[in-house]
């Protein structure tokens, strides 16, 4: 409810009902009140005035109410109010009244004014008699017609159209119109062509022009006076006009009453006035007059769409002959899971001539086994999704095993339309890993024998059961020890690594609690950071992962190591997991010296670290963090890291919360 200023109090005892209730009728009426004073001064108002119009009250009281009144209505309303302030009574009375945005409503206005009775001017003053009746005020109500005058006007406007239609039919059927003069037609017809976006030309039986739009103007650069009533010849090229001249006479004398002239845009040809030839698209249809004959040409001109089909039809060619020169399989593959576009190394690679794809399923292309190997994937891309794998074809099925494989989705308006995709054969790469991971497996397990031994006898040595050495032996027999000890690890690791790529090592996946990965992982790296002066913080989740727990402490192992040997003594290294809907986002955070931008996307491959004499001074092997990608995608999660050089890292990885589909 709206309270309002009590500047209309009346003195009488009668006075507080007669303010309640119409207190409460302002409050609840729907439509627009307002009080004004014999001056037409608002002096109140209720919600919906305010609503409608988007005034505040406070501004509103006070100001004249012909304000506000659109200028083309004010006298009518101006006479309204001073009927009301003379003589009292009731009138209506309809305009358009601003709002606060500067727009106007279609109001319509019952105002009342009580008779104007002998008071005191201090009665008149305070707007109530000695009896507690409100005089010298005007009481008035609007209902908002807007939306009705809006619909009238729609409404005449479509009836007028209708009726132009309508009358323009008549004009045009001139034989129920046998009255209507062809002078008239020909005006009518003009006024509404010139609305048309294609030349449109009337010719009669001897094919003089008799109506020339305006878009006819623009296309040939004549005006209409230069044309009409002079032979339709004066519009086509000479080589052109004795064959056309025959063409409309055949067509006048078929019983089709319209069709296209020439088969494709660009067939037919017209001439503009500078004597310059261009490529048209047109139509031709036929009337009886009372004149005989007339023919209505529909034409557009053509030459920047020919000239675009032509450029498209050129890059077209340029891109095909592009991608037909590459080693690898270029297609287009729309929604439907149909090849639209194949390059020629599909030729190779299937045997059959690519252009016969074009239309063909994959599957009925690719055949079966092979397509339900890369269904999932292509699933992914035909829902928005850029994917990339590497996966083994079934044998025997290509001469190719290996592939890699890329779809990048075509997203237009934001619906899927299709994927591009690229296929490159990797099989030579794969060949190569694989004897490089061998001997890498040979060598290390061949060395991991005489390395266990030579580390023993050093340790043994170190004891002095086998006898004392000088200070400088000592110093040495440390060295050797220690080497023996790096070496080992590394040994360990390439191990390590290769299994896991090579699949030797399976993930024993259960489902795990979260906290307790945490304090394990904090707990096994506890003697570590205390002897580099390093805090480790645990911020643990209550949440579960399915995966493999010893694999996964591994892998936070490794990153708290990194963090702990790269931290200065007394920072504090935050292990930390945050739950996800269907993942857990885990994150080791130091405030070491961070790295460097351009080492980001290299820092997970083997042996690269961050700086050549990390090795030297650290003693790590390069391979933690390779072992821990490895780990994080066996689990199909992701791994990355966030660095600010000079501040700090953060190393990142995601793992699920639930089996995957092809897991029991």
């Amino acid at each position: 409810m709206v309270s309002f200023e009590p500047n209309l109090e009346p003195p009488s005892a009668t006075s507080p009902l007669l303010r309640q209730d119409l207190e409460l009728f302002f409050a609840v009426a729907p439509n627009l009140l307002c009080v004004l004073d014999r001056e037409g001064c608002f002096q109140r108002v209720n919600v919906q005035f305010l609503k409608i119009l988007g005034y505040d009250m406070a501004p509103l009281l006070g100001q004249p109410f012909l304000d506000f009144v659109h200028p083309e209505d004010r006298r009518g309303s101006q006479q309204s109010l001073e009927s009301l302030r003379e003589k009292g009574g009731t009138v209506s009375f309809e305009n358009r009244y601003r709002c606060i945005n500067g727009g106007y409503r279609d109001l319509v206005w019952h105002g009342i004014a009580p008779a104007q009775t002998s008071v005191p001017d201090q009665t008149a003053q305070s707007g109530a008699d000695d009896q507690g009746n409100l005089t010298g005020l005007i009481y008035a109500t609007a209902t908002d017609i807007t939306a009705q005058k809006q619909a009238e006007h729609a409404l005449s406007q479509e009836r007028d159209f209708s009726k132009a239609v309508l009358d323009t039919i008549n004009v045009l059927n001139v034989n129920k119109q046998k009255e209507i003069a062809l002078h008239y037609s020909q005006q009518t017809l003009a006024s509404i062509f010139d609305l048309a976006g294609e030349a449109i030309i009337c010719i009669d039986q001897r094919q003089h022009i008799r109506l020339f739009n305006q878009t006819a103007e623009r296309i040939f650069g004549y005006g209409a006076a230069e044309v009409v009533g002079r032979s339709l010849d004066l519009l086509l090229p000479e080589a052109l006009q004795a064959i056309h001249r025959q063409h409309v006479e055949q067509f006048g004398r078929s019983s089709v009453t319209s069709r296209h002239m020439g088969q494709r845009p660009g067939q037919v040809s017209g001439r503009r006035k500078n004597g310059e030839i261009f490529p048209a698209a047109a139509s031709i249809s036929k009337s009886t007059t009372k004149d005989g004959l007339w023919y209505t040409v529909m034409l557009q001109d053509v030459t920047e769409r020919i000239q675009a089909e032509t450029a498209i039809r050129r890059s077209e060619a340029q891109l095909r002959t592009t991608t037909n020169a590459l080693p690898v399989l270029i297609a287009y593959i729309d929604a439907d899971e149909r090849y639209q576009f194949n390059n020629r190394a599909y030729e190779e690679w299937l045997g059959v001539p690519y252009e016969t794809l074009k239309g063909q399923s994959l599957e009925q292309a690719l055949g079966p086994d092979i397509y339900h190997t890369i269904q999932p994937y292509l699933h992914q891309a035909l829902k928005g999704e850029t994917v990339t794998f590497e996966v083994e074809f079934p044998s025997g099925v290509l001469p190719y095993r290996w592939v890699s494989v890329s779809y990048l989705p075509d997203i237009q308006e934001g619906q899927v339309r299709g994927c591009f995709a690229l296929t490159q054969d990797i099989s030579d790469r794969k060949a190569t890993d694989q004897i490089k991971h061998e001997f890498v497996s040979v060598v290390s397990h061949e060395l991991r024998t005489p390395l266990t031994s030579i580390h023993g006898a050093l340790k043994l040595i170190t004891t002095g059961q086998l006898g004392h050495l000088n200070p400088q032996g000592q110093e040495l027999l440390e060295i050797a020890l220690n080497n023996t000890k790096r070496l080992t690890r590394l040994v360990n690791d390439v191990l390590d690594l290769e299994r896991i790529e090579s699949g030797r090592v399976k993930m024993i996946k259960v489902r795990c609690q979260v906290a307790q990965v945490l304090h394990q992982a904090a707990q096994a790296m506890m003697s570590m950071a205390q002897s580099e002066g390093v805090t480790i913080k645990v911020v643990p989740v209550d949440t579960h992962i399915y995966a493999d727990p010893d694999h996964v402490e591994q892998t936070l192992t490794n990153l708290l190591s990194n963090a702990i040997k790269f931290s200065p003594r007394g920072e504090t290294v935050v292990l930390k997991a945050v739950d996800q809907p269907h993942q857990v986002l885990f994150k080791v955070i130091d405030h070491g010296r961070g790295i460097p931008e351009d080492k980001l996307e290299t820092i997970f491959e083997r042996f690269q670290q961050v700086d050549a004499s990390d090795t030297r001074k650290h003693g790590g092997t390069g391979l933690g963090l390779a072992i821990c990608r490895e780990i994080v995608q066996r689990h199909e999660g992701r791994i990355w890291v966030r660095s600010t050089h000079g501040q700090g890292s953060t190393f990142c990885f995601t793992l699920p919360k639930t089996p995957s589909h092809d897991e029991p």
